[in-house]
């Protein structure tokens, strides 16, 4: 049952001007609530006390359309009711002007592979105004996304190691001989693609990837040269749990020269400024370095 509350206008001829909207030229009667006016209920009868009622034609109600000793909460533009709280659509993946609608496998299912419905689902067909953008999950069964920096390796989300590559670099390592492999007569064989790739990444241009490769023996270094370990009588650094490579050759213009009993002097790479997660040294002319491999 719906509760009327009423604001009757009329025509200023007949009645005296009241403080409320309504259409020129017509003013506000004022007084009338649920215990004068309320709306007959679903099966068109009045409740016990009140009679159908024609108002006079010069007479308009404007009611505000309120349930029973209750209010309806709605939601504003752009919002959706999700679980009694108003929530703001999405964007998304959405095209622009178009807004996501949030679902879940309880709601939406894709038909089985014999384009049937699944139990208690039912074909339907989508407005004109929305369309289905689909994840491909299949059925109950999610995809497991692995996170940043992270690769499947075996079904199990794996960190890639970048302890040998420069900063922000991440070392990939081919399973088997069968990531890539050369062209044959300038053609790719069955199931592979051509990629374009760069010897050297200071170099890469256009290149979708690169790789620098060094000789054997040697490591490339975080700065992206190749270089030998010391062979003076020490190839790491301790620093608490910090490790660090000594090399044989200088490859940054600063270095921590590291001298041993045969004579022979190595270098420790340092990068400027400081940093965390290594240890920083103060140079004499008031530079900060940081020790880096």
């Amino acid at each position: 049952m719906k509760q009327l509350y009423i604001v009757l206008c009329c025509y200023s001829v007949f009645c005296g001007a009241f403080a409320v909207t309504c259409p020129s030229p017509t003013v506000a009667v004022t007084g009338g609530d649920a215990s004068t006016f309320v709306a007959p209920n679903e099966s068109t009868h009045c409740p016990a006390g009140y009679e159908l009622y024609d108002a006079p034609s010069q007479f308009s109600a404007y009611f505000t359309g309120t349930l029973l000793s209750e209010t309806v909460n709605l939601c504003g533009d752009g919002e959706y009711m999700n679980n009694g709280t108003c929530t703001a659509y999405a964007q998304g993946r959405c095209d622009s002007g178009y807004l996501d609608v949030s679902t879940d496998s309880s709601n939406v299912g894709a038909p089985n592979e014999s384009d049937h419905c699944a139990d208690g689902y039912a074909t339907q067909t989508t407005p004109a105004g929305m369309y289905i953008i689909s994840t491909g999950i299949l059925l109950s069964t999610g995809a497991t996304l692995c996170g940043s920096g992270q690769y499947m390796n075996n079904g199990v989300c794996t960190a890639y190691d970048n302890t040998r590559c420069p900063a922000d670099w991440f070392d990939y390592a081919p399973t088997g001989v069968d990531t890539f492999v050369p062209m044959v007569d300038g053609a790719c064989g069955t199931d592979y693609v051509a990629s374009g790739d760069s010897a050297d990444c200071t170099d890469r241009g256009n290149a979708g990837m690169c790789a620098t490769l060094c000789a054997s023996g040697e490591l490339m270094t975080w700065g992206g040269h190749c270089a030998s370990l010391c062979t003076g009588g020490g190839t790491e650094l301790h620093i608490g749990s910090l490790v660090f490579p000594i090399y044989g050759q200088k490859t940054t213009t600063s270095a921590l020269n590291v001298g041993f009993d045969s004579g022979t002097v190595c270098y420790v790479n340092l990068e400027s400024g400081a940093a965390s997660g290594t240890m920083n040294v103060a140079h004499s002319n008031g530079t900060t370095y940081h020790v880096t491999k």
